[in-house]
């Protein structure tokens, strides 16, 4: 092997090390960079208190808490039943519906809208520190910020009313 090919594949080489490194970077979640990190092992978040920033969880006595990603296709499959809680949060003075996401404010403000979904406010937050490392991810949280009820993935959508309401009479 001529010194040239080897030049060559040194350089390809290291292309590929630098190329990795850069998709590691930006693909790994954030929860890596969390200052809650070691929460992520946790099995369940129910009795915990949450913060979430601009968040007043005493202004109802049920907070849906709702954690998504525009481009996720179970939160796509699960904007019916945000809808139907949608409408039944402007019937109701006890309930509020909060939407926390990684993503712009404005792009999931769009993403909901698209959807037709009704919140009580939107924010972006590292969603890993609030133990949301799957999405969708829904929280049922009282008025003193402790999670009550926790449902994460596809497929809670249906049911999601039902459990609101057994949550509120537990």
């Amino acid at each position: 092997m001529t010194l040239l090919e080897k030049s060559t594949h040194a350089l390809l080489i290291t292309l590929c090390l630098i190329s990795l490194a850069i998709l590691a970077r930006r693909e790994l979640p954030s929860v890596l960079h969390s200052p809650n990190h070691s929460d992520i092992n946790r099995t369940s978040w129910v009795g915990e208190h949450i913060t979430v920033p601009g968040v007043q969880w005493g202004n109802a006595s049920q907070n849906v808490l709702i954690g998504l990603r525009s481009n996720c296709s179970f939160c796509k499959a699960s904007m019916p039943g945000y809808r139907k809680l949608a409408r039944l949060r402007g019937s109701r003075t006890d309930i509020r519906v909060y939407v926390v996401s990684s993503e712009d404010e404005h792009v999931t403000s769009e993403f909901l809208s698209q959807s037709g979904v009704l919140t009580d406010g939107i924010g972006k937050v590292d969603m890993p520190s609030l133990g949301m490392v799957g999405t969708p991810s829904v929280y049922i949280v009282d008025t003193d910020g402790v999670v009550r009820s926790e449902f994460i993935g596809a497929g809670q959508d249906s049911n999601l009313l039902a459990r609101l309401d057994a949550t509120s009479k537990k």
